[in-house]
């Protein structure tokens, strides 16, 4: 609880303490080396939204294929209004506290405290009300049916796949730092351990049944060369 009352008296300092110039026009690569000259507060920002996600990223998700190719190298992944204050996302693993403004018509954030820190977007406001992971499952998988080889119907919803009637509460499995790297990660409720590896194979997902790489014993899954549990075809 201190480091948060901490990072939040230094996001309100550095909010008092902007520059005189007014940044330049957002980049189109997505980072640019400014300093912030006035902050967003959690009640200004959340009249655009409380959960936002990276334009370019949110754009390529339906394609994506594994969710370290899609998330790259990008210092921040998402910027959130929380009761701490805005709260920003490092690879899903830390939340720092950020900056933000609204500039041209477009969202940009800085992580706070970090000398180095870049302005980096823009970010668009997304309806994630059941949480960034079930945002990006219902972003990724959209609504679509499949059918397995063995005859079972899959059907992708809002954050849930209906297999044979049944409906599984689902997320991704966003925070990435133990998970292989060969898919998209998904955790389906009453799955006693692990998660569902989905991988696309042009229409079809391939589905893996994988755990986190440090558990113990965990075999390495080379997705070209396993059978997958699963098949999914496209329902047309």
């Amino acid at each position: 609880m201190i480091g948060i009352v901490l990072a939040s008296v230094l996001f309100s300092a550095a909010c008092s303490k902007g520059g005189k110039d007014s940044p330049p026009a957002a980049v189109s690569q997505g980072v640019e080396e400014v300093r912030p000259k006035e902050c967003m507060d959690g009640p200004e920002l959340s009249a655009f939204g409380t959960r936002f996600a990276r334009e370019d990223v949110w754009a390529k998700l339906p394609e994506t294929k594994t969710l370290g190719e899609t998330f790259g190298d990008y210092a921040l992944q998402a910027v959130e209004v929380t009761e701490f204050g805005v709260i920003g996302s490092l690879g899903w693993h830390e939340g720092p506290n950020v900056c933000v403004q609204h500039r041209d018509g477009e969202l940009w954030a800085q992580v706070l405290g970090a000398g180095d820190a870049k302005w980096e977007g823009p970010f668009i406001a997304v309806d994630a009300k059941g949480g960034f992971e079930r945002a990006y499952f219902n972003r990724i998988f959209g609504k679509a049916c499949y059918q397995t080889v063995e005859g079972e119907d899959w059907c992708f919803g809002d954050g849930s796949i209906q297999i044979g009637g049944r409906a599984l509460k689902t997320a991704v499995l966003l925070d990435t730092s133990e998970m292989p790297e060969y898919g998209i990660p998904v955790t389906v409720e009453g799955e006693p351990a692990g998660f569902w590896m989905f991988v696309r194979v042009q229409e079809q997902w391939h589905v893996f049944k994988d755990e986190v790489v440090t558990q113990e014993g965990h075999v390495d899954i080379d997705p070209a060369q396993f059978p997958p549990w699963r098949v999914l075809r496209l329902k047309h």
